[in-house]
């Protein structure tokens, strides 16, 4: 049975576009260029231009933080550890390990 942080962060994933979704799991994996052709291909971030909106809605949503340097780390270190290891493995597609074409939850609310 799924926790209630788990279904918190379900929830939170349904309000996210499949954009959004990948940008914080590139967080998770400790990208630090983001505007690289290989980040953006991997993760389907579109173009660099999106990027900077991308950071603007995660931060905004205090979802990520931005260090200086401009390193970025997800806010919460249970919700990081929940993408990689709950939201990849159960949830998204099972053709790609960085979660290209994220589904969308079916959670019981």
């Amino acid at each position: 049975q799924q926790s209630e942080k788990g279904k918190d962060f379900a929830n939170l994933i349904d309000t996210l576009t499949p954009k959004q979704i990948n940008f914080l799991m590139a967080v998770a994996d400790g990208v630090t260029n983001f505007s690289s052709k290989e980040v953006l291909t991997k993760y389907q971030l579109g173009t660099s231009v999106n990027i900077k909106n991308l950071k603007k809605v995660a931060t905004e949503k205090d979802l990520i933080d931005i260090l200086p340097g401009n390193k970025i780390e997800l806010q919460d270190p249970v919700f990081e550890y929940w993408l990689k290891h709950i939201y990849r493995y159960y949830y998204c597609s099972k053709f790609s390990d960085n979660c290209p074409s994220p589904r969308r939850l079916n959670v019981k609310r």
